[in-house]
């Protein structure tokens, strides 16, 4: 049960970060912000806190969750 809750935190923390970095660019453009991405790197993530993550919370969940049993299963499965 250890390794299937590592296995978790680090999807769900894997697959945060890439939607943070598919989302930046809208929320630069939705916020209407100048300069570049990292200037402004208070407001992205309030964006992405406030407005993408309630969005796809669930979607998150299920997948990393689906992928850690995956790959917990794979661990096992060859140790």
């Amino acid at each position: 049960m250890k390794i299937f809750i590592k296995h978790f935190l680090i999807i769900l923390v894997i697959t945060s970060l890439i939607l943070y970095f598919f989302t930046i660019k809208e929320g630069m453009e939705v916020l209407k912000l100048e300069g570049g991405y990292f200037k402004n790197i208070g407001k992205t993530f309030e964006y992405f806190f406030l407005w993408v993550i309630p969005y796809w919370w669930y979607i998150l969940i299920i997948a990393s969750l689906v992928l850690s049993l995956i790959s917990t299963i794979i661990f096992k499965r060859f140790r």
